[in-house]
Order: structure tokens, then sequence, then C-alpha cells
């Protein structure tokens, strides 16, 4: 698993599993096949797509969208959640700040 403790600018696609433990500023793509453990911090959106798998233990400030991949939430979205497809857990201690569609 590839381990990103680094601040990065710019979007990211995700097409190895990894672990994110620092901040993106941007947007991240978690590519087919791939799974993505986010303890840091997402400035934009997270994208999840079908097959994929995200746990989300840190920060997304912007939008949430799963197109068909597995999406459990521990930590904080302050967007909104799109539920297009897929499955999503969202844990008791979790916060969402926007909607859920």
């Amino acid at each position: 698993m590839k381990t990103i403790n680094d601040s990065i600018t710019g979007n990211l696609i995700i097409s190895v599993d990894t672990s994110i433990q620092g901040t993106i500023k941007g947007s991240v793509s978690v590519g087919s096949d791939c799974n993505l453990i986010l303890n840091g911090t997402i400035a934009k959106d997270l994208i999840i797509e079908e097959n994929s798998k995200a746990e989300l233990n840190g920060v997304v400030s912007g939008n949430v969208i799963n197109n068909g991949g597995s999406l459990r939430v521990y930590g904080v979205i302050f967007g909104d959640l799109y539920k297009n497809a897929g499955e999503v857990y969202i844990d008791s201690k979790a916060v969402i700040k926007g909607n859920t569609f």
C-alpha cells in the first residue's frame, strides 16, 4: 500500500491501494479495484468509482460521490454525500455537514 504523508496541490487519481495521512489540496478520485484509507484531509471532492473501496477517517472539505464502490465514513464530510450507487456505511460518530442524496 502506498502512503502519502505530504501536502499535494492539485487533483489526485488513486490507481494503487493508497493511505493518505497528509493533505490533498484538490479532489481525489479512487479508481476501479483500488482501496483508499483517508486519515488526512482532502480540500475538495472525493469520488469513489465502481468496484473501489474508501475508508474515510479524516476530513473531506468538499462533496463525497459514490459511483458504485464501497464507502465507510468515520470522519467528517463538510459537503454533501451522494450515494449514486454502491454501498455506504456511516458510523454513528461520523459528521456530515451537508445533505445526503
